[in-house]
């Protein structure tokens, strides 16, 4: 739902700040398929210049990193 929100925000009211905020938390817990889908989603477009948005992906990607099985 905190994803579904975001989307509205960014596309369709244009409030980047707004949009970040809900997705702080649901990027802490995505999965590796659902930050793949943000990474792609248009709705998410408007974000992807702020660098508040680029930080959450980075630290989404790290933490999947972190949380694989070596080998």
């Amino acid at each position: 739902m905190r994803y579904n929100l975001a989307c509205a925000l960014s596309a369709d009211l244009g409030d980047v700040s707004a949009a970040i905020q809900i997705l702080t938390p649901y990027f802490e817990t995505a999965s590796a398929s659902e930050l793949a889908h943000a990474e792609i989603d248009p709705d998410l477009d408007p974000l992807r210049s702020d660098a508040r948005y680029q930080a959450l992906i980075a630290e989404a990607r790290s933490r999947l990193a972190a949380s694989k099985p070596p080998g």
